[in-house]
């Protein structure tokens, strides 16, 4: 299988953020966290995203102290099935999950036009949106 295992690339996204994003597999040894998100006011340290747990946080812009931010949900430590849990509930009140099928073929377009944007050289226009889903 031939993969690319360093992919880099700006999103824009609808509501005007703009956002540069670099992955890669190629690193034999880091202390970095695994997801760092650099914004206007501020950066976001997030835990590693297959362990569905851990602290999220926030360094304010002007300021060189991380603070952690309480969560507000119950759901820190490997809460994989969350999603699932998720759609559980909506159904049972019968509310639409946000999970949905539209979200889901965003997020591949996404992927998969990253990595056509890499191999071709070109900007890539994303056809599909969703809504953004709404918090429980």
């Amino acid at each position: 299988m031939d993969v690319a295992t360093h992919v880099a690339g700006v999103l824009h996204f609808a509501g005007g953020a703009v956002a540069t994003l670099v992955t890669s597999f190629d690193v034999w040894h880091h202390s970095m966290p695994r997801m760092e998100i650099y914004g206007s006011e501020g950066s976001l340290q997030v835990p590693d995203p297959n362990t569905f747990g851990g602290p999220v946080l926030f360094c304010t812009k002007g300021t060189k102290e991380w603070k952690e931010i309480p969560l507000l949900f119950d759901y820190a430590e490997n809460s994989r099935g969350l999603g699932v849990a998720d759609i559980a509930l909506a159904l049972a009140d019968t509310k639409k999950h946000r999970a949905s099928g539209e979200l889901t073929r965003h997020v591949v377009e996404v992927m998969c036009s990253l990595l056509a944007s890499a191999e071709n050289k070109r900007q890539v226009a994303i056809k599909h949106t969703c809504q953004r889903p709404l918090p429980r």
